[in-house]
């Protein structure tokens, strides 16, 4: 199995994640996220100190926000971040994850919590 390198966000950054829906049984087939389990009807990314934390996210995006869908039938969507996002986040090692949520009421790991390192820019800018 391949090391998994953590993903990099800096603070004050604009920066866009783009990812896949992949169905678990076929990883070379998309999900159709208009079909599978009636639906997806949200999709959330959350940054977390710890993975499964049960305190509130330092950071939740979802589709009534920063997450659009590219092509929800093969289930391709873009996570947007903007300059303030991670402003009052320390630099450190955290979690994220996404989750689904299906019509039926599945809710599913698109992405399992994996290690995100917040870094501090050089010259940071304040964006307020």
């Amino acid at each position: 199995m391949a090391t998994q390198l953590p993903i990099i966000l800096y603070k004050y950054e604009s920066r866009v994640l783009s990812g896949q829906i992949i169905d678990p049984t076929n990883e070379d087939t998309p999900v159709d996220s208009t079909t599978v389990h009636g639906g997806i009807t949200a999709l959330e990314w959350e940054l977390k100190a710890r993975p499964g934390a049960a305190d509130p996210a330092l950071v939740h995006k979802d589709l009534l926000g920063d997450i659009v869908w590219v092509d929800q039938t093969v289930s391709s969507y873009q996570i947007n971040f903007n300059p303030a996002d991670l402003a009052s986040v320390p630099a450190g090692n955290y979690w994220h994850d996404v989750m689904a949520l299906y019509t039926d009421g599945t809710r599913l790991y698109v992405f399992k919590p994996s290690v995100v390192q917040v870094r501090d820019v050089v010259n940071p800018t304040d964006p307020s």
